[in-house]
């Protein structure tokens, strides 16, 4: 067991904590994929004042889709990008016209999934610039120029 009050079960709080409010769940919903009955389990937990069996730190992880070294403070940027590219699929999913897109952009070939970062590179630069529609436009104009083979 982690003992409370520790800088160990300190860090492991915050990382929590810090999990949590990326993953955008409410600590009571915390509690209930965990097994606790109440958010002041959770919050004692993240203030490191309660012990948390190491047998919860694969339960913690899996709940807020990190790994349990992120929690444990081990592999930070792995865990932060996992957690990213988790919101991103999630976004896809939900979004019908992204899944699309998504499913014919891995069906290309490597040379023309190349040819898609290019425009797509050049959209993010040149909207900077201008607003959405004429970026769209000079984006076509671009794409139409190079040599992919959609």
């Amino acid at each position: 067991m982690i003992q409370p009050g520790g800088e160990n079960m300190a860090n492991v709080g915050k990382n929590i904590a810090a999990a949590r409010k990326r993953a955008g769940i409410t600590q009571e919903e915390l509690a209930s994929r965990v097994g606790y009955k109440t958010k002041s389990a959770i919050n004692k937990i993240e203030l490191g004042i309660r012990d948390l069996p190491q047998k919860k730190i694969a339960a913690f992880a899996d709940a807020l889709g990190v790994t349990p070294g992120h929690l444990m403070g081990w592999d930070e940027k792995p865990a932060e990008e996992l957690q990213d590219m988790g919101a991103l699929a999630a976004q896809v999913i939900m979004d019908q016209d992204a899944l699309e897109m998504a499913r014919e952009y891995m069906q290309l070939s490597e040379a023309d999934r190349y040819a898609v970062r290019l425009v797509i590179a050049s959209m993010s630069t040149k909207q900077k610039k201008t607003d959405a529609g004429a970026s769209v436009v000079k984006a076509e104009k671009s794409f139409e120029k190079s040599d992919c083979n959609m």
